[in-house]
């Protein structure tokens, strides 16, 4: 079967669409907000549950949280704020999901070239109606978007290939690669574990200290 493989990059999994005239951002398994609300808490709710004494303490607590509250941007929206491409295919492609890694994510040793604070995306899939679309498509389509690395394309898989990339791993973007992607050049689900593709962990990043 032919095969596509590319990068693992380490950071925040991402999704992004635009839907009636509106932009959405999420992670994996969530929509996010772009500046979160201020904390709230219901002193009666506390209070049965705490009892007096303590949801006193818990409430001050976060009152004085909210009082001083400064709403920050969310990681997710920020990313698409700052990434034009992104803004545009978006808008130009209505109902079009968009997938893909954020890196620079603070508290990461996975910098990528970037400097502490500054984030970036690396786009590894597009979903169009609800279906995921070939590798060669994807990329044609979004041609302007920052994409994963592309290490092979077209190739017959070869597990002991694979094995081998991954116990010599190159740089990317200035860092080692977590590990690579393998997915069919031409999209397929299994009965048994849904979408097909692999992923596999480079055993020096596993290793890093």
């Amino acid at each position: 079967e032919l095969v596509w493989i590319t990068a693992k990059y380490h950071g925040s999994n991402s999704r992004f669409c635009y839907h009636n005239d509106q932009f959405y951002c999420g992670s994996r398994t969530e929509w996010k907000k772009e500046f979160a609300s201020p904390p709230k808490a219901d002193l009666a709710i506390l209070t049965e549950k705490l009892g007096e004494e303590k949801a006193q303490e818990v409430f001050a607590s976060i009152e004085a949280k909210s009082q001083n509250w400064q709403a920050k941007q969310n990681l997710w929206w920020r990313v698409l704020r700052e990434n034009e491409p992104l803004q545009k295919f978006l808008t130009n492609n209505p109902n079009t999901a968009v997938y893909g890694e954020t890196i620079g994510v603070q508290g990461s040793d996975f910098l990528y070239g970037l400097k502490r604070g500054e984030v970036a995306l690396r786009v590894f899939d597009i979903m169009r109606d609800g279906r995921w679309l070939d590798a060669q498509h994807a990329r044609d389509l979004g041609k302007d978007l920052p994409w994963v690395t592309l290490v092979h394309k077209d190739i017959p898989f070869n597990f002991s290939d694979i094995v081998a990339l991954a116990e010599n791993p190159p740089i990317y973007d200035n860092k080692i690669t977590e590990g690579f992607v393998i997915k069919p050049a031409k999209e397929r689900y299994d009965e048994h574990i849904g979408r097909v593709q692999a992923k596999i962990v480079t055993p020096k990043y596993l290793e890093r200290s």
